[in-house]
């Protein structure tokens, strides 16, 4: 009995063993079988990506071996920097595109009607003095810039202090002449504050020219004699 009990112990390690060796073994299917998944998936993308790039590849072929009008590619730039214009005049945009200059890299036809563009291969294969195609464009200013008056208008410096009146007058070309007014206790404009200017708010003046402006004074008090 005892051997016997012995014997079915270590059948039972052994399947426990074998039980571990297959959960692991379950767990690497699992995993390669996801991997398998995501490998598909690649597969599938990069087919795409291929037939993508063979289709643009057969474009590009194509492109560059059509020859276009030289005339064509004059008229369809016009067209487009017109277009352009139209845009920015009904922006009211202060500029508009001026001489458009184009350096085009290619062959051209016997009858020097048609042009071949050269492709960006083409020219990486010539000497390194060989510039790529570019294109500069003029921007001219469509507003003229006006002339300045010599005159300004004055401003309202009512209700201010000496202070603020002279930076207002200084900022739009005027001098500050300052009087004092004294006012009585009942009076509702404060002490240093601007009552009255002369001229007049609105009117126009040489620049550089004075403005007068009345300030607010305290009622001089009478001294008691002793």
């Amino acid at each position: 009995m005892i051997r016997f009990k012995a014997k079915e112990t270590e059948l039972q390690l052994a399947i426990s063993h074998k039980d571990r060796q297959l959960d692991a073994r379950r767990v690497e299917l699992t995993s390669a079988t996801k991997r398998i998944t995501e490998l598909q998936k690649d597969l599938l993308l990069t087919k795409a990506s291929e037939t993508r790039l063979k289709n643009e590849n057969q474009q590009f072929v194509s492109e560059a071996s059509r020859k276009v009008a030289i005339q064509d590619i004059a008229a369809n730039i016009g067209t487009e920097v017109d277009a352009a214009n139209k845009k920015l005049r009904k922006e009211n945009r202060p500029y508009r595109f001026g001489r458009i200059e184009i350096d085009l890299k290619g062959t051209v036809s016997p009858d020097g009607q048609k042009m071949a563009l050269a492709n960006r291969v083409d020219l990486e294969k010539l000497h390194s003095g060989v510039s790529l195609p570019s294109v500069s464009m003029e921007i001219l200013p469509t507003r003229t810039p006006s002339v300045e008056s010599t005159n300004v208008k004055v401003p309202d410096v009512t209700g201010l202090t000496e202070t603020a009146v002279r930076r207002l007058l200084q900022a739009v070309g005027l001098r500050l002449v300052p009087v004092s007014k004294s006012i009585g206790d009942n009076s509702r404009v404060p002490i240093g504050q601007s009552m009255q200017q002369t001229p007049q708010e609105g009117s126009e003046l040489p620049r550089n020219n004075t403005v007068l402006v009345v300030f607010a004074a305290p009622e001089p008090r009478e001294e008691n004699d002793s």
